[in-house]
């Protein structure tokens, strides 16, 4: 594919250069040196990723030592009346996480790097296999940056007697031109699978047993992935040994499959015990995890209740005609029982942001000097700009708003006016749009008008 040509390019560089410093300065065979690059090449890519790494794991936990503080943010303005209130709970929280330390930009580093790699190896190595006009026989072009006669040496390199391009699923021509068996083959290919997927599935536990120590049971995301990862826990080590035993997995790509595995278990390993010792979970955490773990267990309680009443409703329709409508009835009147609970609490959350959001926009209607005396939901602080205490993110919302002031008056005047024109046009279509399809406006906009 030509897309993963850029990553060809980027794994044969590192596998020659390592080459070079092998057989040209240490003056080891051909044969040796390109085994030994494979396994350099995981040294190379794990360790430009290790910073990464660490400050992921870190981030993690401080984010998860952050969070009953940013719950108390967002609770706090979420009850405040002053009309820029949600702006100063997303400054309020992201002042929190800078302060802190937490670094969100280094999560996805690991992924970004590694599997590209991985890709770009497999490739390549397909590349240098098509190269060869027959098996056994010297390539006929180069890879990436390795030259036509550097490909005849790799694919005449070997691990344990075993050339680094075959594989378990070659047709029998292809294992009688290697002059090599596929017993052979086997016994020196079957351990490193298996290997790969032991360190595979043990990678997997470690990782889903510290995402239940942090995990947010309020998010339904936080929960699918850890119900994921459990489930990974067995799939992704049968993948492993599918595509070693069945697919064209080559032996130089087994051998970055074990060495990478190990390099992350053992950095698992490591990490998680540093963690554990250096960023403690806090107090306030743990207190405020069980609070949302028993919630949301009373909440799968309820949900399996109705669905052992519905089994059991089906089972007595069934076995027992007579007694059907009875059975249905029961059901139904349990589940209105759920319906109506549930009902009645979002319509209570509803109806107290209604009356907040009321609040912001008559607040927001009033003249500056005649919020003074005005009380908040949260104990009779004054919302004039001259009176208002110091509040988290408060002071880096206005400094954001004052740029934003100062770049509209930057701005020249026939660019503010087809901006203005642009917003006026898509307004105008969204109001035909729901006159078209007769769609009424929300009760905040209505009450708003």
């Amino acid at each position: 594919m030509v897309i993963l040509e850029p990553l060809v390019y980027l794994v044969s560089l590192v596998l020659k250069l390592w080459h070079l410093l092998l057989a040209q300065v240490l003056h080891l065979p051909a044969s040796l040196s390109w085994t030994l690059s494979v396994l350099l090449l995981v040294i190379t890519i794990r360790s430009s990723i290790l910073y990464f790494a660490f400050q992921q794991f870190i981030s993690n936990r401080k984010s998860a030592n952050l969070r009953p503080r940013l719950l108390e943010i967002r609770d706090y303005y979420s009850r405040h009346i002053d009309p820029s209130a949600p702006t100063y709970a997303n400054f309020a929280s992201k002042q929190l996480r800078e302060n802190q330390g937490v670094k969100t930009s280094t999560l996805l580093v690991p992924a970004l790097v590694q599997i590209p790699v991985i890709m770009g190896l497999v490739s390549m190595l397909r590349q240098m296999l098509l190269s060869a006009a027959a098996p056994g026989q010297p390539a006929t072009h180069g890879v990436g940056f390795i030259s036509r006669e550097e490909v005849s040496q790799f694919l005449k390199a070997t691990f344990f007697g075993q050339p680094l391009p075959a594989y378990l699923n070659m047709r029998a021509d292809r294992f009688v031109a290697l002059g090599i068996t596929y017993s052979d083959l086997f016994r020196v290919v079957a351990p490193a699978i298996v290997a790969a997927a032991i360190f595979t599935g043990l990678n997997i536990v470690i990782s889903s047993r510290r995402l239940a120590r942090t995990l947010d049971y309020s998010n339904r995301v936080s929960v699918f992935l850890s119900r994921f990862m459990l489930a990974m826990i067995i799939f992704a080590p049968f993948s492993i040994l599918f595509f070693g035993f069945v697919g064209p997995t080559a032996v130089a790509l087994i051998i970055y499959w074990v060495f990478n595995n190990f390099w992350t278990l053992s950095q698992n390993l490591y990490l998680t015990r540093y963690i554990e010792k250096n960023y403690p979970l806090s107090d306030n955490f743990k207190a405020m995890q069980d609070l949302q773990k028993q919630q949301y267990n009373e909440a799968r309680s309820e949900k399996k209740s109705l669905a052992r009443s519905k089994r059991r409703m089906i089972a007595t329709s069934i076995l027992t005609p007579l007694r059907a409508k009875e059975a249905k009835a029961a059901y139904e009147a349990e589940k209105s029982e759920r319906m109506q609970r549930r009902q009645a609490k979002k319509a209570q959350e509803q109806a107290q942001a209604m009356k907040i959001a009321q609040f912001r926009w008559a607040v927001g209607q009033m003249r500056p000097g005649a919020q003074d005396s005005l009380p908040s939901l949260t104990g009779g602080v004054p919302l004039h700009d001259g009176n208002v205490p110091y509040l988290p993110g408060v002071q880096k919302a206005r400094e954001e708003m004052l740029k934003k002031q100062q770049k509209a008056q930057s701005t020249p005047r026939a660019l503010l006016i087809a901006s203005y024109l642009a917003r006026s046009a898509g307004s105008g279509a969204k109001n035909k749009l729901r006159q078209a399809t007769k769609k009424q406006p929300s009760k905040w906009k209505r009450f708003r008008e």
